[in-house]
């Protein structure tokens, strides 16, 4: 992602294209045959995306895409 220029979704999806919008600045991608999924936040206007979650489909079903955050691991 960073050698490309994103400067909306539909160009995410252009490279992409089980990546799916979930809210304005979230977006969940497939991965493995969509056996895992990954939640990340994109800021267009900047060029920058945050890892916001990573996990098995199983346990996508569980959350809540659009809230959830990223927690760093216990020291």
């Amino acid at each position: 992602m960073e050698s490309q220029d994103f400067k909306h979704f539909p160009d995410l999806k252009s490279m992409f294209p089980t990546a799916d919008l979930i809210c304005d600045d979230r977006v969940v991608f497939n991965i493995k045959g969509n056996k895992f999924r990954l939640i990340v936040g994109v800021d267009f206007s900047r060029q920058i995306a945050f890892v916001k979650w990573f996990g098995r489909h199983k346990d996508y079903d569980k959350i809540k895409p659009s809230e959830v955050k990223h927690e760093y691991p216990p020291c």
